[in-house]
Order: C-alpha cells, then structure tokens, then sequence
C-alpha cells in the first residue's frame, strides 16, 4: 500500500479548519484507488451535481423573488452548500485527485448533520412532489447515506485525531456568518431555527450554538469509530 506525505502546500489551503492539509497520519493520502473505489466516488460526485441543479431549477420555477434574489436565497441553504461541497470533493477523488482523510471524515459529518436536522426537524413541514421530492430526498439521504458508506468502507481513518474536530467546526461557523449577513442585508433566513425577524437574536443565536455542539458531537463519533474500526480493506480494481 503505497503512501504519500502531501506537503507543505496542501497544509495552507483551509488548514486552520482541519479540513484540508495538516501532516498527521490521517492526512496521508492514499495513490491506490480502486477502479470500483473511484466509479464509486464519480458516481456520487455527479449525481451530487445533478440533485443541486434539478432543485435548482425547480426552485427558480416558482417565481418568488427575481432571479437574483432567488439565487442569493438558494445558496443560503446548507443542504445546498454541503451537497455541493461534498460533490465536487467526490467528483475530484473519482478523477484520481486524492482526498485526505481528515477531509472526507469532515465532508461526511456535514453530510450527516444535513440528513439529522432533516429528518428531525424539517421532514414533512410542507408537502413536495414530482422532482423536487426526488431531489429533496437525494440531497437530504441518499447523498448523505453514500457518504457514509464510502468513509465506513474506503477511507484509511485510524490516524484521525481528536483536536480535529475542533477545526471542522469553521465551516458550519462560516455558514452561520453567511445567513446572518444575508438576513441583516435582505430579511431572509434560510431555515425556522435561524430566524431572526421571528425569534430574536437571543435564541437564534442560541439555536447555532446548539447546532455547533451537535457538529461536534458527530465529528466525536466519527473519529471514534475511526480510530477503532479496523484499516479499510481495497476493492478489487
């Protein structure tokens, strides 16, 4: 099995949020991908794309707002943001660009974070059919649930540390910034719990945190099993 240290460079590019880069073990990244591996990997990546376009479309179908505006809104969404995320990091290992394991264990806990609010607090607040439905459940379960497969099966993750979590944590408080920035400028906000204009400060505030410590906790529960799952054996090509 063949490995390579993936240097200095890689270590700077959002190294701070642990999410890529960083020279422990867990950041080593493995050359020897499968040809069942990569399919995988492309196979999700592109269906990925595909579910954030389809709701793309059918969300500029409804002719709320001017397009501007609707496209601003779309991209409030973390389900939109993170599926595409998540995308384009599969896409790129399907092309035989490597992901550390530090990243994808971050990519899935994103994922994963989508599929619980979903189901938990958002699932069945408003009835959907036809394709939005298709894309809602793609994009809330089915990408969410093939993440996870590919981090349970394929990633090489006992190296990953605890301290990481803590680094995974900027993208979610980054996304925060973002709704909240956009809600000051235009009064939208994207989902119940981060609604300003209807809660306050206070407690929309207080639901972040709440959904920070939730990141955390499932960030915990990934390295855990990481580290105590034993080494992902490879596909056959």
């Amino acid at each position: 099995m063949g490995w390579v240290d993936p240097g200095p460079g890689c270590e700077l590019a959002l190294g701070r949020f642990g999410i890529v880069g960083g020279r422990g073990p867990e950041n080593r990244v493995n050359l020897e991908m499968s040809t069942i591996e990569k399919r995988y990997a492309l196979g999700a990546g592109v269906v990925g794309l595909f579910m954030v376009v389809l709701q793309l479309v059918v969300y500029l179908r409804t002719g709320v707002a001017p397009v501007g505006v609707m496209l601003l809104r779309f991209f409030c969404y973390f389900t939109i943001l993170t599926n595409l995320l998540a995308a384009l990091v599969f896409v790129g290992i399907g092309l035989r660009r490597s992901a550390s394991a530090s990243r994808l264990t971050a990519v899935t806990g994103y994922m994963l974070v989508v599929g619980i609010i979903h189901y938990f607090f958002l699932r069945g607040l408003r009835e959907i059919y036809g394709a939005e439905r298709v894309a809602d459940e793609f994009l809330h379960v089915v990408l969410p649930l093939s993440c996870l497969v590919y981090w349970l099966f394929l990633v090489q993750k006992s190296g990953l540390r605890w301290r990481s979590a803590f680094g995974w944590l900027g993208y979610p408080v980054l996304y925060i910034l973002w709704i909240l920035v956009v809600g000051v400028l235009t009064g939208f906000y994207p989902y119940p719990f981060a609604d300003v204009n209807r809660l306050g400060y206070a407690r929309a505030l207080g639901n972040g945190g709440m959904i920070l410590i939730g990141f955390w906790i499932v960030f915990m529960v990934l390295i855990l099993l990481g580290r105590k799952l034993p080494l992902s054996k490879k596909l056959p090509s």
